[in-house]
């Protein structure tokens, strides 16, 4: 758990301890309050890898998540054409390209 000085962090240390095993490289430590000098057990969770620390982070909450499946949906401006949910970089989409401003209105009809 040592890294290349031979040190190992203290929350990296104390989450060992609290499950009884060594972590894993890939294994990260989340400080839940945010606050990096506290290393209660109480305020420290053990996530998979840098993914799911990632999430923890991050403001939007509509983005795919890893692993989560990516389903078929129908286009919002009624055109009946079927796209994925979430595009190659996470985001959610409700249209195909160019359907949502030339020639409808609002609603998704056409003018």
């Amino acid at each position: 758990m040592a890294d290349i000085r031979g040190y190992v962090y203290e929350h990296r240390l104390v989450v060992s301890e609290a499950i009884r095993r060594l972590l894993v490289r890939t294994e990260l430590v989340h400080h839940l309050n945010g606050d990096k000098a506290d290393n209660r057990p109480e305020n420290l969770e053990l996530v998979k890898g840098n993914a799911h620390h990632f999430l923890r982070h991050r403001k939007r909450q509509d983005l795919r998540r890893p692993g989560e499946e990516n389903p078929a949906i129908s286009c919002a401006c009624g055109c009946g054409t079927f796209l994925k949910r979430y595009d190659a970089t996470g985001r959610p989409r409700r249209f195909l390209s160019g359907h949502n401003t030339e020639g409808r209105n609002r609603l998704g009809r056409f003018l």
